[in-house]
């Protein structure tokens, strides 16, 4: 892993078959799940998993939030409480059900499943939610509300 996509742990040069003069280096990475460069595409793969086996038709997106660098102080001197990362979650969620119900115009509830990590890829404390969103949600009424069309 410390040697993740560095030149020095091999790699794949491409040459370019027009020209012949533009040479590539592409550095091997070591695909584990425990490197925090290559655990990206685990992410992603677990959220496209996750998607198919929730509500069928209903289409999910995979956001991202995280705190300030400012603020990150306060979180890991109060990590082993859990309160407080407890509570970003529920802001989490809440922050984007309030951003769809602004986006259809009415109150609506979103399906969401919120897990929080607390180191970034360069390994730095860093807390921050992974959250697959329903993309759209439902009025107290059970009513289907699909968001406006993207641009």
């Amino acid at each position: 892993m410390l040697g993740c996509g560095k030149e020095e742990g091999g790699y794949s040069e491409y040459l370019c078959p027009a020209c012949g003069k533009d040479l590539r280096r592409i550095a091997f990475t070591c695909k584990s799940c425990f490197c925090l460069s290559c655990a990206k595409g685990y992410t992603d793969d677990f959220v496209a998993q996750v998607s198919r086996v929730l509500q069928p038709g209903v289409k999910y997106r995979h956001m991202i939030l995280t705190v300030p660098e400012q603020l990150r102080i306060t979180f890991y001197r109060n990590r082993h409480e859990g309160k407080l990362l407890s509570a970003f979650m529920r802001c989490g969620y809440e922050c984007l059900e309030d951003v769809v119900s602004k986006a259809v115009r009415q109150q609506v509830k979103i399906g969401a499943i919120v897990v929080v990590q607390t180191h970034g890829r360069s390994g730095h404390y860093n807390p921050h939610l992974h959250i697959i969103m329903s993309s759209g949600g439902i009025t107290i009424a059970l009513r289907k509300i699909e968001p406006p069309a993207l641009r």
